[in-house]
């Protein structure tokens, strides 16, 4: 079996440890890079099979967040066109409205709504990296009102 390299990046200290203890424990998956290392620069060194990207938004107004999300997006956008080969998986904790998730679909290979199970997230992981899957694990519930329910 093949191990997976991962870079696992997100601006909360706690998230961004918790998501390597998790991946650490599988046996095909191995965390890579250093704590606080420059992302670019890291991913293009070490030349990682995935890089799974932690979206932590804090409270802040709407100008703001916006503001911050089309940053995340011109870094995951370099991100891809530096490491092409790299599989780029962004999470959050947070639910996305439907046009913030069709973003995340042009500048990366997966979407996962956290906390998930960890064999679940194992296994969304994976399927993402072997199928290109763009993967929403969210509840549907969670998705900010003004879109169409699905029955």
């Amino acid at each position: 079996m093949q191990t997976i390299r991962c870079i696992v990046t997100c601006r909360r200290s706690v998230v961004r440890t918790g998501m390597a203890l998790i991946f650490n424990a599988f046996e095909n998956m191995e965390v890579v890079g250093r704590e606080e290392s420059d992302l670019l620069e890291e991913a293009f060194l070490l030349q990682p099979d995935l890089v799974m990207y932690g979206l932590c938004r804090v409270q802040e107004d709407d100008c703001q967040a916006l503001e911050k999300l089309e940053d995340e997006y011109q870094a995951l956008e370099k991100l891809k066109e530096l490491c092409r080969w790299t599989k780029v998986i962004v999470f959050s904790p947070d639910p996305l409205a439907g046009e913030e998730i069709a973003g995340l679909a042009g500048v990366s290979d997966g979407y996962i709504q956290v906390p998930l199970l960890p064999r679940l997230l194992h296994w969304a992981v994976e399927l993402a990296c072997s199928t290109g899957c763009f993967l929403y694990l969210g509840f549907i519930q969670s998705m900010k009102p003004g879109q169409e329910e699905m029955h």
